[in-house]
């Protein structure tokens, strides 16, 4: 699992310089990743996601949100225990929208 999440993530929705930087990451077991779209309250129902990931202008980053404990992120298996990196399914806000 972790080698299809991760690689394929980058490479799919990666830009040039993401997948340069990260897929050899990936390929060396440096970075181990988990899925996490699933939340308590909506199972993989994409469109119920709660989370959002608002992205800040000013420092060309992302502000993660799981406003109620039915966000919360859940998953079968160990794959948290054993990652050191999530990908993480989110509704995403950019100015406010």
């Amino acid at each position: 699992m972790h080698l299809i999440c991760g690689p394929a993530t980058v490479k799919f929705l990666g830009s040039e310089e993401q997948q340069k930087i990260w897929y050899p990451k990936f390929v060396s077991y440096e970075i181990v990743t988990c899925y996490a779209q699933t939340e308590l309250g909506h199972g993989s129902d994409v469109s119920g996601i709660e989370t959002t990931a608002t992205y800040e202008v000013a420092s060309e980053s992302f502000i993660l949100n799981t406003p109620t404990e039915t966000a919360t992120k859940w998953w079968s298996g160990d794959n948290a225990k054993f990652s050191n990196f999530a990908i993480v399914m989110a509704k995403l806000i950019i100015n406010g929208k």
